[in-house]
């Protein structure tokens, strides 16, 4: 049977994880990978896509799922534009996209004063990152510095009559860690002392993010 090399090594990989995900002492080390870095899609990875690429090998294709966990860093501006149907006939949604890297940051001003109009913005702040720090210094919590930058955005002035919509993302894996991982948001904001429940954290954060939003953006 002609196997491809790197199959053989996701095979390697599986067998180990599968041999030790049982174990309590490698359980322990894994509710504290937030430490390490390791990206949040990896526990779906291992457990449905690199089994079903073992299996069937050349002939995996990847569900919707599977692209929806998949993770890919912007590292431009992607600018796509696409038509939308109303109720008065069909339009061009032009939409743009920067990278949320330290490292892209610098783009952002330019994306948004190059732009003739600009009708709204959507931020996202992911709510599985309230106990991550960023790659680039390691020690800088990452849902601070979501907060931070939205609150920057809110500042341009360009942006004061457009429509802001704050989306948080990945509530699955917050929930996961709340409910089943038991770790508290006081992570990330120290002076919580609230319940570890999805939906008592989730309102507390909440309440962070609006805070900084100015009187006068506010609906």
């Amino acid at each position: 049977l002609d196997v491809p090399d790197s199959t053989r090594a996701l095979f390697r990989w599986y067998k180990r994880y599968r041999a030790y995900s049982s174990d309590p002492p490698f359980r322990a080390m894994w509710l504290q990978r937030h430490k390490a870095h390791i990206p949040v899609n990896t526990p779906y990875l291992f457990d449905s896509v690199v089994r079903r690429m073992v299996r069937h090998q050349g002939e995996y294709i990847p569900t919707t799922k599977d692209v929806i966990h998949a993770r890919q860093p912007t590292c431009d501006i992607v600018d796509a534009t696409y038509p939308v149907k109303t109720h008065d006939g069909e339009r061009r949604v032009h939409l743009m996209r920067a990278g949320g890297q330290r490292s892209q940051r610098r783009k952002w001003s330019h994306m948004i004063y190059a732009c003739e109009q600009i009708s709204g913005v959507v931020f996202l702040i992911s709510l599985s990152e309230y106990n991550l720090c960023l790659e680039e210094d390691g020690t800088t919590n990452r849902m601070q510095e979501s907060i931070l930058l939205f609150e920057e955005v809110l500042s341009y002035p360009k942006l004061q009559k457009s429509k802001i919509v704050l989306v948080f993302t990945q509530t699955d894996l917050f929930r996961e860690k709340i409910e089943v991982e038991g770790h508290s948001i006081s992570a990330c904001f120290p002076e919580y002392t609230g319940e570890c429940s999805y939906e008592v954290s989730l309102a507390y954060i909440r309440e962070q993010v609006i805070s900084v939003v100015p009187e006068k953006m506010k609906p």
